[in-house]
């Protein structure tokens, strides 16, 4: 019995770790839903102040900033994409590390490092970004 229940478990086994790996890899989509700081999690419709990439994105996360709303990010944040739809807007006090797309039809202000660091980066959209420092590609 054993042997059969392992024989029939294999084949699932391998699709079920490379789903897991994937979205490890990948992270999850966070939408603001409110203006607030991008360290709560009641910014993106979660608990507050809520637990880094559990309640708002962490490293490898997708931020999206939804049309009329605010986000203000204090902290070094390095999300895997960033899009800024058109009537929403970013201000980064702080480095910003994106790894993945930037999609911006919204605002992105504030006086921080905006770098996009991953091999196939992207820069989309037709808003506008206002900063005082670097922006690095």
């Amino acid at each position: 019995m054993n042997l059969t229940f392992v024989h029939y478990l294999n084949p699932y086994f391998g699709v079920i770790v490379a789903i897991l790996l994937a979205h490890s890899v990948m992270g999850q989509t966070f939408t603001s839903v409110q203006s607030g700081n991008w360290e709560d999690g009641a910014t993106w419709g979660n608990l507050s102040p809520g637990i880094s990439g559990l309640h708002y994105p962490d490293n490898n996360d997708h931020a999206v900033i939804s049309s009329g709303t605010v986000v203000t990010q204090n902290s070094v944040e390095r999300p895997g994409r960033v899009w800024i739809n058109a009537g929403g807007e970013l201000i980064s006090n702080a480095t910003l590390r994106i790894g993945g797309s930037y999609w911006i039809d919204g605002v992105h202000s504030g006086v921080s490092v905006v770098r996009l660091q991953g091999n196939n980066d992207s820069i989309l959209g037709v808003g506008s970004i206002i900063t005082s420092t670097t922006f690095r590609v």
